[in-house]
């Protein structure tokens, strides 16, 4: 096989923290529900799903190594506290939001979504066409039929990975809280394990409620079987945890919360160090497919109620883990952005970073 053909869009670093061993892993396939057992070097993993082109697998592989520092440090702290310092942002705090970023930008499901959107935009643009009479009606025809289409001379979601990356600074706001899993129950993680959330307003009828900017926004991520990461909106939300940041975790019930959200919001597989955790998925999985978009209805592209602006939608979960050490505020009032001027901010770094390549 051709060196760096095999593209992972959930990095192994990340995946051995799952493993026994560090070579296999266990994972529960939801269309099949069942358990296997394969090579982590086989897992969420497609031949040339970035490009053709190996010297972009092997850029991504150099921003994967340095983004592992960042998780290691806090890891094996512990604690978040010392990495998190309000008048600053320190680097390896950004490594580990730009691994937050970067990844949720990358897996097969954000592929998905993306060009999902990329083709609704394309037949919105080839609709204004015909309505300025620049475009024949033809031309809309075929686009609806399948017949002409948006060709990419890459993968558009390289561009997506890039700007989240550049994205990061903007949860330098959110407060972090590491748990320290002491049950015997394991954390699991998944193939889309980066998971935005927003509690505080999801019952509201708002929408952008998971831009990275977003009042109320949560950010979920299990970083190891034993250590699971939270950013929430200190404005929304209080986390009982030690000062440094971390906070134990010695019910198993919290951890199956933990593991449901993973279950819900993956693409197909969850994974996980030991084996026979095959009936355990499967119950949960019963319990949770009434809350499981199954046709991704409810992520990317819609139209507004006047059918005219076109919004970018990701949609939260609608299981909520039970989590007794997280309460929320009260009469906090609703708005796409937590730092005043942040999607101006946005909007710079798209044109700065890639105003040339779209």
């Amino acid at each position: 096989m051709p060196e760096y053909r095999n593209q992972h869009y959930v990095p192994q670093f990340y995946l051995s923290r799952f493993s026994n061993d560090g070579d296999r892993i266990n994972l529960y396939n939801t269309q099949a529900r069942q358990e296997f057992n394969e090579p982590i070097s086989r897992v969420c993993s497609r031949s040339y799903f970035y490009s053709d082109n190996t010297d972009i697998e092997r850029a991504i592989g150099q921003i994967e190594g340095s983004l592992a520092e960042g998780l290691n440090e806090i890891i094996d702290a512990e604690a978040v506290s010392e990495f998190q310092v309000r008048e600053e942002l320190k680097p390896n705090w950004l490594q580990v939001m730009q691994f937050l970023t970067f990844q949720e930008a990358r897996t097969a499901l954000s592929r998905e979504e993306l060009e999902r959107d990329s083709d609704f935009f394309f037949e919105e643009f080839v609709r204004a066409g015909v309505e300025a009479g620049e475009l024949e009606p033809e031309h809309l025809e075929g686009v609806q039929a399948g017949e002409i289409t948006l060709e990419w001379d890459q993968s558009p979601q390289l561009s997506s990975m890039l700007y989240q990356i550049h994205c990061a600074p903007l949860l330098a706001d959110l407060y972090g809280t590491i748990f320290i899993n002491e049950t015997s129950s394991k954390f699991v993680t998944s193939d889309h394990p980066v998971v935005r959330h927003n509690p505080y307003y999801a019952d509201e009828g708002y929408t952008q409620l998971a831009g990275w900017q977003a009042r109320g926004l949560q950010i979920y991520c299990p970083l190891t079987s034993e250590h699971y990461l939270l950013l929430h909106d200190p404005e929304c939300y209080d986390v009982e945890s030690h000062p440094d940041g971390s906070l134990v975790i010695d019910d198993e019930d919290m951890v199956e919360d933990l593991n449901r959200l993973q279950l819900v919001h993956c693409e197909d597989n969850v994974f996980y160090g030991e084996s026979g955790r095959q009936a355990e998925m499967q119950e949960l999985h019963d319990e949770l497919e009434p809350l499981v978009d199954q046709d991704r209805s409810s992520r990317g592209a819609f139209e507004s109620q006047n059918g005219r602006g076109i919004y970018t939608h990701i949609s939260v979960p609608e299981f909520v883990p039970d989590l007794p050490f997280v309460s929320e505020s009260s009469g906090v009032e609703f708005t796409p952005e937590r730092v005043e001027g942040s999607r101006r901010e946005q909007e710079r770094i798209w044109e700065e970073q890639f105003g040339d390549v779209i």
